[in-house]
Parts: structure tokens; sequence; C-alpha cells
């Protein structure tokens, strides 16, 4: 009779540390007034991670941090300083690093968020309104008669809401908000969308 084999399942080929490789979807994927989140893909034989950073893009890196994790979060940072990022992979063996190149260079600026704004029309007078912003000191509230218009300055303010009594019934107006924070002097950060 005749004899049957079961097919063998070929082996998974064992990752090669290719030198020439650098590290995948390395991004800046999430900033606060004073941190900026670094991520990206695992790469598969690496031992751990290197970051290092520049205060310009074609500056002079320095390292930062040694890591076996897939993300980093820089912290207790300067709201609007601009800071590059570069990362690569490593394989230790022994005392013995090896090294990926690097990847390109990322920039991360801490920022404050935009705030989401809202408003109520009332007969004479419209309020609007903004949720609070971590890290900030005040508000600015601008005002246009277009939304793509010249918008100015109507008021600076610790609080999330403002009155506007300047407005007229047969008008309409767009408002936009941004979060500032003193510190060094005032820092801003994203404006709302206009509403």
């Amino acid at each position: 009779g005749e004899s049957v084999f079961a097919a063998e399942t070929p082996p998974e080929p064992t990752p090669v540390f290719n030198k020439s490789d650098t590290v995948k979807n390395f991004r800046v994927s999430a900033v606060t007034y004073n941190s900026v989140t670094m991520t990206w893909d695992a790469y598969s034989c690496a031992s751990g991670y290197e970051i290092y950073k520049a205060s310009k893009k074609s500056g002079k890196y320095k390292r930062i941090k040694r890591t076996g994790a897939t993300a980093y979060k820089r912290t207790k940072l300067t709201t609007n300083k601009t800071c590059y990022y570069k990362i690569r992979a490593y394989v230790k063996s022994g005392t013995k690093y090896s090294y990926c190149k690097f990847s390109g260079a990322l920039a991360g600026k801490p920022t404050l968020a935009a705030p989401t704004v809202k408003y109520s029309a009332v007969v004479d007078y419209l309020t609007v309104s903004w949720n609070g912003i971590s890290g900030a000191s005040g508000y600015r509230l601008y005002k246009a008669s277009s939304s793509n218009g010249k918008y100015k300055l109507i008021k600076t303010t610790k609080a999330k809401s403002y009155t506007d009594k300047a407005v007229s019934r047969n008008a309409t107006y767009y408002y936009k908000v941004r979060a500032y924070r003193n510190s060094n002097g005032k820092k801003y950060g994203r404006y709302s969308a206009a509403i």
C-alpha cells in the first residue's frame, strides 16, 4: 500500500537584525501644554530603542531615553517650545550594541489644546462658553462678522464664558477662543473652530 505523510508547515523565518532598517511609524501621537508622547511600531528582533532630541532639526542630537517599550512620554516641557526627535532600534549582545539607522526627525511642540466653543442666544445678547483647558492661565475671545473674516479680540478672561451685548438682532457673528499660559511670557494655544 501507499504511505501517506502529513505535509509539514515550514518554520517561520527567524527575524534578522538589519542595520539599514529604520523603526517604522515613528510619530508624535499626543501633545499637551507640557508634554509630548511618541509612539512607534515594534521592530521584531530589537532589544530596545533609543530616542534622541535636538533643539533644531539639523542640530546636534543627544540621547534622552533608552526603552524596551513602543511609546515614550516626555514631560515637564516648556509650552510652545519645539524640539526634534529621532529614534533607532538596537540589539544588545552581552555588552555589545548593534544599531539600526535613525528614523527621520519629527517635531514635537507642547501646545495648549483648542477649546470647544458653544453659544446661546437671548433676544439682545449672546453668551459664548467653552471648556477649560489644562495648563491655561486664561482665554482670549475673538469675534468676526463672517466665518473666514477678520477676527477681533473682544475679551481676555480667566472665566469660561462671556456675554456679548454688542450684537444686533439681524446680524450674524462668529467666535473663536484660544487659551493662553503665563509662563515666562504669554504663550498661546490653538484656536477653537469658529462658531
